[in-house]
């Protein structure tokens, strides 16, 4: 189990009981987003929208890196499988390949409204998506 609250990121592995810190984060972040991959048991794979990034935990949350950084305020993560990716039967044998990336999608508030990056990559690379229309 994770929580987050202000800047620090906190895991329980007795059901809530007690909870340890895995991430603190600077004084001038918080913690607005946490999403779990939908593969957690087999990935370990968590992520943390930040104030103005995103940070992968590929390792159960010891380890964690910048995958998305901007001057905007981030409002929200949200982390998904890519429709149709399936791992071929030489892939799930092998742990050192990372099937099926996650597709992440952004939004920031800054200086002309919303903006939307994506990616389809887990994090490695970003797009700009069209906003919705204005009704």
């Amino acid at each position: 189990v994770f929580g987050g609250r202000g800047r620090t990121l906190y895991k329980s592995e007795d059901g809530g009981l007690s909870w340890q810190a895995v991430l603190i984060l600077s004084e001038d972040e918080g913690i607005k987003d946490l999403e779990i991959s939908p593969d957690f048991g087999e990935d370990g794979t968590l992520f943390i929208g930040t104030s103005r990034s995103v940070l992968v935990s590929y390792d159960d949350g010891v380890n964690w890196s910048v995958v998305f950084s901007g001057q905007e305020e981030l409002i929200d993560l949200d982390v998904r499988r890519r429709a149709g990716d399936t791992p071929s039967a030489s892939d799930q044998n092998d742990s050192r390949v990372r099937y099926r990336p996650l597709s992440l999608f952004v939004t920031t508030v800054g200086y002309g409204g919303n903006h939307h990056p994506y990616s389809s990559d887990g994090g490695l690379t970003w797009r700009n998506m069209n906003p919705p229309p204005e009704r």
